[in-house]
């Protein structure tokens, strides 16, 4: 029970400060050009557009591990950011079924790259890291509200009532909406999916 206080305090918290207006909000560099790239591939990328193979498109240099990794990864987000409407509503349903986020890159895979990758790569690595990072918590928060808690209720006069509810819909949950959480999610994974692109046109390519 203690553990579980525990995450759900640590959530919280995470809440606070992903709720926070956006004036409110220290923006950086990466964040501004994570933003207007996530905005550019709204804009240029139709919603039943192809995406290449990007193993065929790229053609790498003999492409080690790691960087079968980051194609592959690269694929699958670029397919995700096609599927807004299924992932929100998803989250929103507690649909396990509905579409996931792809598995996030590890730094040490991109470290693995840096010697290859241009004097930005690495650079732009942290942004896909940071972008990749906040959508996944925001998506801890969208799930989070919709685990079930007892609620329990005391008025004067009458008998202790228990019932059970959303933990978002809850009296001092402090938490947005599920909508809203996973609808800033999937903006995230917009601004990784651009870095991720923009990470593996730094590899070097087949002449």
């Amino acid at each position: 029970m203690s553990r579980t206080l525990s995450v759900l305090a640590l959530l919280l918290a995470l809440a606070q400060s992903l709720r926070l207006p956006a004036a409110q909000q220290s923006i950086t560099r990466r964040g501004a050009l994570a933003a207007a790239g996530a905005a550019l591939a709204v804009r240029a990328l139709p919603a039943g557009a192809a995406v290449p193979d990007p193993v065929n498109l790229l053609m790498l240099k003999n492409p080690s591990a790691a960087a079968k990794e980051v194609l592959a990864t690269q694929e699958a987000l670029n397919a995700f950011i096609k599927n807004e409407e299924a992932f929100v509503t998803g989250l929103v349903n507690a649909d396990e079924a509905a579409p996931q986020m792809p598995k996030a890159i590890s730094f040490p895979t991109f470290q693995s790259l840096e010697k290859d990758g241009g004097p930005e790569f690495m650079e732009i690595a942290i942004d896909y890291a940071e972008a990749m990072r906040n959508a996944r918590d925001l998506v801890k928060l969208a799930k989070l509200t919709k685990q079930k808690v007892q609620v329990s209720k005391k008025e004067p006069g009458k008998p202790r009532t228990t019932v059970e509810m959303e933990y978002g819909q809850a009296e001092g949950s402090n938490l947005g909406s599920t909508k809203d959480y996973a609808s800033r999610a999937f903006q995230e994974a917009i601004g990784a999916s651009v870095a991720l692109n923009a990470a593996v046109d730094c590899l070097p390519k087949k002449k």
